[in-house]
């Protein structure tokens, strides 16, 4: 009897010990569950973060090329503009005698 209520009682010292080993077990799953379900969240948050920040900065370049493209038109239509007044003085004056050429000059 003292054999059997020996071997009952190691037999439920290691029954604790495995209940205990599969209880930390299952409580360390359950905390890499968790941190797996963070980092699958915060790599969600930084690729919405990301995607948000590019889309922001096409737009702020796309604008600031829009700009700088109209303030080139419109520099070169000045420049045209001043170049053609410049010309049309030039013929009236040639059209009027105006103009003294150093043929005339030198004469």
């Amino acid at each position: 009897m003292e054999i059997l209520s020996f071997a009952f009682g190691m037999l439920s010292m290691i029954a604790v010990g495995l209940i205990a080993v599969v209880v930390v077990g299952i409580v360390k799953v359950i905390k890499m569950q968790n941190q797996i379900n963070n980092l699958d969240r915060m790599t969600e948050s930084g690729h919405d973060q990301i995607h948000t920040r590019v889309t922001n900065e096409y737009e702020h370049l796309s604008n600031i090329i829009e700009s700088e493209c109209r303030e080139l038109n419109s520099r070169i239509d000045e420049l045209l503009s001043h170049v053609d007044s410049r010309i049309d003085k030039t013929e009236n004056k040639m059209k009027n005698g105006n103009i003294v050429t150093k043929q005339t000059i030198n004469g």
